[in-house]
């Protein structure tokens, strides 16, 4: 599958350090993701590091192709993966805001 990326979406990341691609992943597959990540979130939700070293679902995703070209188009560069973390603010709590 390859990932549109456009220029909008570019220049968004370089202004503001993120930018939201739709259908890198399917509606089931964000599921998945979103279930696997809430399995290891602390009550205040804080923040996550290398969830993926945790879950295999998790680890699948850090080295999905989908997930690396997206990151090579937005950021220019080549990636690697040495670690990652998840910010995870579950709506409606007081940590959302």
């Amino acid at each position: 599958m390859i990932v549109n990326v456009s220029s909008e979406k570019k220049n968004f990341y370089r202004e503001n350090g993120f930018s939201i691609l739709e259908n890198v992943f399917s509606p089931d597959e964000c599921d998945l993701i979103l279930s696997s990540i809430e399995k290891y979130a602390e009550e205040d939700f804080r923040c996550i590091f290398n969830v993926e070293t945790l879950d295999s679902d998790l680890l699948k995703v850090v080295k999905d192709s989908r997930i690396i070209e997206a990151l090579e188009k937005l950021t220019g560069f080549k990636m690697v993966s040495f670690g990652s973390q998840v910010m995870f603010k579950k709506p409606d709590t007081p940590f959302a805001t």
